[in-house]
């Protein structure tokens, strides 16, 4: 589900520039998805709470 950046018909360098560079804006935004889904994991202390609630029992 990646939203298609909305291109004016008048914006004939953004077509120049896409074709030169690449899809910069779409890259970026999976790269930023990517980097949060990795904090996301690295933060989720969940599995450390569960074990230390186990050695209590």
């Amino acid at each position: 589900m990646n939203p298609t950046p909305v291109i004016p018909a008048e914006a004939p360098i953004f077509e120049d520039l896409v074709e030169e560079h690449g899809d910069v804006l779409t890259e970026s935004r999976e790269a930023a998805r990517a980097t949060e889904a990795e904090a996301a994991e690295a933060l989720d202390w969940s599995d450390l709470r569960a074990a230390a609630a186990d050695e209590d029992d």
